[in-house]
């Protein structure tokens, strides 16, 4: 599934700054895993080609993320070296 991930506020040191892997959730859509692999403060956007359905942070007490209709992006805040996972379903997503 092709997406990207960009920073959208924060000065990077790095170029590769914010490091992400998707990867097949064997109960459906995908699992991402983001590290902020620079010492600063980073804010991403993490886009797709196809709409999301749902967005949910994984092993944090975070709810899931409030998506408006057809969006394909979600922004997320990086404190240094912070790692995030979410579970991505996708609209397309059976």
């Amino acid at each position: 599934v092709p997406y990207s991930v960009h920073i959208a506020k924060g000065e990077p040191f790095t170029a590769a700054d914010i490091r992400a892997m998707l990867k097949p959730h064997p109960e459906g859509g995908y699992v991402l895993i983001t590290v902020n692999i620079d010492n600063a403060v980073l804010s991403a956007e993490t886009r797709f080609e196809q709409p999301l359905k749902s967005v949910q942070p994984l092993f944090e007490n975070r709810p899931p993320l409030e998506l408006e209709e057809g969006q394909a992006s979600f922004l997320d805040h990086y404190e240094p070296f912070d790692t995030h996972v979410f579970r991505i379903e996708l609209k397309s997503d059976p």
